[in-house]
């Protein structure tokens, strides 16, 4: 999802953003057999995910500063803020 947020900044020039996200979606349902909204559900309040909540989505490598360098959604930002301010 990562590279969606990247990539949909460029897509002025070819084609609108819901287009793109539309090309997502379908590929993720037909080559992964699993649904965006099962995936990114947890984005929105309606389980039901729509370019918009892309935007939202935080990764980093920053949740095990004593472990191993994990990048993965940070979803919690009370437990980034302690850990930052450590």
């Amino acid at each position: 999802m990562q590279c969606f947020r990247n990539l949909s900044e460029l897509t002025s020039v070819c084609c609108s953003r819901e287009k793109f996200f539309q090309i997502v979606k379908d590929t993720c349902q037909n080559n992964f057999k699993v649904s965006i909204d099962k995936i990114l559900g947890h984005l929105t309040m309606s389980g039901k995910v729509k370019e918009d909540n892309i935007r939202s989505l935080f990764f980093g490598d920053f949740m095990h500063p004593e472990g191993e360098k994990v990048y993965d959604e940070i979803t919690d930002l009370k437990e980034l803020t302690r850990i930052m301010d450590q």
